[in-house]
């Protein structure tokens, strides 16, 4: 239902503006107070105590309003930086999504970062202020935020948005608090209840929207009676539209409660007044759940009726004709404190049908209706079931806060204990969550050695566990049961948990690219659209991670990935990391240096992807030999993990990079003495092939054979193994078993060519190119390919000056076909010229490299 969650994911209703209701009252005069006050300050407050329409009054000017504008419904749960924030994103990108303003496009592909709020607020400011026109921000229930949230968010984008932002506010009059400082600088201004109040002649106009009519007599009297508060006011034109006049009783400050239990609630029909007291269980719902709490088969025509009587209800209708209806928050309140002082059984049993039948549709929603319903077990029960869902989708900040609200002989469980702790860890509190995972192990007794506590235990150390060898049990320990436990609508997200946890692990990459993609095809058939887009980022990183480059980027193309919520504390940047891989291994170094570069930025915690982008960084810094960027790279490094973080062994990894980089700045001596911790490295397939080159560069064949046998057998990851086999075929060249080399690097080929990978075979190598040269002669079958590397070294060296600079870029092209057996028919085929045209390009090379013959001018090192 959404209500009950963290609008880090705003659902589409509470980006929308409610559609008007039945009987709305034109106002041109509040509407000509709104706009002015929004175009003349950077903030306007609507401030009114509830009932004051200031929600329809905000619906009606916003539809008729020109120009980009936005819409978002704060909750309960808009009550920290990041909430709020990634539910403006939200807005703005919906916004741009479905209007026909242009000046909101910079928001379609606008990605930030709700982990990092500063880092979120500087992308957001950054993007107002290069829109071409202002927009404006229609914030309801804005006193939902929080005082620290409203100074240190909203009032500080207003006022660096360069004007761009226009805010409007609607909540209690403690935004008037809040934003003191704007209002004393003139940059907000407030429209208060007197503002929002009915006029006489509004209470006329209202009279005739609703269908009746309302002498001047009675209007003035109604409004003297309400002093214009419209809930006030609606209320007692429909009792007037049945033949009543409202009577003495209301009043400017009335009890509310009272008010609406005698004067609306007592002047329905009864079939329809008990229906509300049911319905207003729940302050949103659709008809299902109106059903399920009234025992109505007829809810939906209730839930009109309501609706068209203008009864205190939303009604919210997507493209697609669903349609989710939601009290005023108030009147629900207020019907709820009716029915629980009337028949407090009965409103503990409605909680509680409401618990049942949200269970699966909004776990956190059903929890707090268990609470309410005084139900801690069921409100277990369900956390129990879906806690994995809850924390994957990024609720997590949201269950930790439930689990708190259970009484202590829950709270204090080992199972909700270990919950928690694994709500600690995805937000990033490392030390609460290792804390509580002591306290879970020390709380354990006789009876919390059962089945269903093993199997929760096991699942929660897939967050906790950070050693390899314990991450790798808890996996087969949930993998087990996931196959024997019916586990209802959380078994996709397991799925999901065990080849996220096997990634990690790199023990089994095909079994991680099975188990993802097995959760990605049953989320996409629940509808499961955020754990789709985990599992599609993850299962395109499995894959390149793989070796499976060209289904990867097939991956990349079906499924948006990114997202902005908790989980990025773990998966930051996934999908840019993968794609810097791939380009990486590619040999599209620039491309890479750029994914890697804005993966390092897109924020996460310590053990997101960011890292591993600052490491590869790093790599790709060092194969660039851009010694301009160096500095930068170590710089990066240092915002690594000390440590190993979820069985993943990053001092391995930055040692490795440090190492790498010191081979370019001070040579192969020092880059040596850091890579030799390395050299036992077992676990680590890609750090034993780059460690090995690394040795076979700095002229230790021998050290780099036995990095080398670190590599049982044949390697799955064809990068890892194209670049052992190159390492390989180089020791043999240098130990003159030159037939044996070119084995081996035929091998190489065979294994790289089919995914296109050509980082192994960089002929900016002297002893490679050499290699590559003679290899196209002794005979390949990879002759393009070849080829190609060939092409591409000698574009690299003629910029730093060597003999091919002299020739052109075609000339370079066609020298590296010289160095294969073909002939010039056959090159010029493969070039698709005229043997002509390869004759004289032929000359020209001689020409310039001052050679007479093809067999002196491949002689020429390049």
């Amino acid at each position: 239902m959404g209500v009950s969650t963290p609008s880090n994911r705003s659902p589409w209703f509470l980006v929308t503006p409610p559609q008007p209701s039945y009987g709305i009252v034109p106002r041109p005069r509040l509407d000509a107070r709104i706009d002015d006050a929004v175009d003349r300050h950077r903030v306007t407050l609507l401030t009114a105590p509830s009932g004051y329409g200031k929600t329809k009054a905000l619906t009606q000017w916003f539809r008729h309003r020109g120009g980009p504008r936005a819409w978002l419904t704060l909750t309960s749960y808009h009550d920290v930086d990041t909430e709020i924030l990634a539910g403006m994103i939200t807005a703005l990108r919906r916004a741009a999504r479905i209007g026909d303003a242009a000046a909101l496009r910079p928001f379609l592909g606008f990605v930030g970062d709700s982990t990092d709020p500063v880092t979120c607020a500087d992308r957001l400011v950054r993007t107002l202020e290069d829109l071409s026109e202002p927009v404006v921000l229609v914030v309801d229930d804005a006193h939902l935020a929080g005082p620290h949230v409203a100074r240190g968010v909203l009032s500080s984008l207003a006022e660096r948005a360069a004007g761009n932002l226009r805010l409007v506010l609607a909540g209690t009059h403690d935004l008037t608090t809040w934003f003191n400082r704007d209002l004393v600088a003139g940059r907000a201004t407030v429209l208060s209840r007197d503002d929002l109040a009915f006029t006489v002649g509004d209470i006329e106009q209202a009279a005739a929207a609703l269908g009746g009519s309302c002498p001047a007599g009675i209007a003035a009297t109604m409004h003297e009676r309400t002093s214009g508060w419209p809930v006030a006011v609606r209320s007692a034109l429909l009792l007037a539209a049945r033949g009543d006049v409202p009577d003495d009783s209301i009043d400017t400050d009335p009890l509310l409660t009272d008010y609406v239990a005698e004067s609306v609630l007592g002047r329905l029909r009864p079939q329809l007044r008990e229906f509300v007291l049911d319905a207003t269980t729940c302050t949103q719902l659709d008809q299902e759940l109106a059903e399920a709490l009234a025992g109505h088969t007829d809810s939906w025509s209730l839930l009109e009726e309501c609706y068209g009587l203008g009864l205190f209800l939303d009604r919210y209708v997507e493209a697609d004709n669903a349609t989710v209806y939601r009290w005023h928050s108030l009147f629900a309140r207020q019907c709820r404190i009716i029915l629980r002082r009337r028949d407090s059984r009965r409103a503990d049993h409605l909680h509680r049908v409401a618990a049942r039948h949200l269970a699966d549709l909004s776990p956190a929603e059903s929890v707090t209706h268990a609470l309410r319903g005084h139900d801690p077990e069921l409100a277990v029960r369900t956390i129990r079931q879906h806690w994995v869902r809850l924390v994957v989708d990024s609720n997590a900040r949201t269950l930790e806060r439930l689990c708190l609200e259970l009484p202590p002989r829950w709270s204090e469980s080992p199972d909700i204990l270990l919950i928690r702790a694994c709500c600690l860890d995805v937000v990033g509190d490392r030390a609460g969550a290792a804390l509580l995972y002591e306290r879970a192990t020390a709380a354990r007794t006789g009876t919390d050695g059962s089945d269903e506590h093993a199997r929760l235990r096991a699942l929660a150390e897939l967050f906790l566990a950070h050693d390899q060898t314990d991450l790798g049990n808890a996996v087969d320990r949930v993998a087990a049961s996931v196959a024997e436990a019916d586990t209802s609508g959380s078994h996709a997200y397991e799925l999901f948990l065990l080849g996220w946890t096997e990634l990690r692990l790199r023990r089994r990459p095909v079994r991680a690219v099975q188990l993802l993609r097995s959760a990605h095809r049953e989320a996409r058939a629940a509808g499961r659209t955020v754990l789709a887009g985990r599992a599609a980022a993850n299962l395109e990183f499995a894959l390149a991670y793989g070796g499976h480059f060209t289904e990867a980027v097939a991956t990349a193309q079906c499924e948006a990935n990114e997202q902005d919520d908790e989980w990025r504390t773990y998966d930051g940047g996934i999908h840019l990391v993968g794609r810097g891989f791939i380009a990486y291994w590619r040999d599209a170094l620039p491309d890479a240096l750029k994914y890697f570069a804005d993966a390092a930025e897109s924020g996460g915690g310590d053990t997101s992807y960011s890292s591993l982008a600052r490491v590869f960084f790093a790599l790709t810094t060092a194969a660039l030999g851009d010694i301009r960027e160096i500095a930068r790279a170590r710089e990066l490094l240092d915002g690594v993990p000390a440590s190993e973080e979820h069985g993943v062994p990053w001092p391995i990894y930055t040692r490795l990079a440090h190492a790498l980089l010191a081979e370019r700045s001070v040579g192969s001596a020092r880059a040596l003495d850091l890579a030799d911790p390395l050299r036992h490295t077992t676990n680590v397939p890609i750090v034993t092939a780059l460690t090995a080159e690394l040795y076979r560069r700095g002229r230790q064949p021998n050290r780099a054979v036995e990095v080398l046998r670190n590599l049982p057998g044949v390697q799955p990851r064809a990068f890892v193994e194209a670049s052992r086999l190159v390492t390989a075929a180089l020791v043999q060249r240098e130990r003159g078993d030159f037939a044996g080399a070119h084995r081996l690097l035929e091998k190489s080929l065979d294994v790289a060519a089919p995914e296109n990978i050509r980082r192994p075979f960089d002929g900016r190598d002297p002893t490679l190119h050499r290699l590559l040269t003679e290899h196209a002669t002794w005979g390949t079958a990879h002759g393009d390919f070849v080829t190609a590397r060939l092409v591409r070294a000698d574009e690299t060296l003629a910029a730093a000056g060597v003999p091919a600079a002299r020739l052109s870029a075609r000339e370079r092209e066609i020298l590296a076909y010289l160095r294969t057996p073909m002939t010039a028919e056959e090159i010029a085929a493969a070039l698709f010229v005229s043997v002509n045209t390869v004759r004289t390009h032929q000359r020209s090379i001689y020409r310039k490299l001052g050679v007479n013959s093809r067999r002196d001018a491949i002689k020429i090192r390049m």
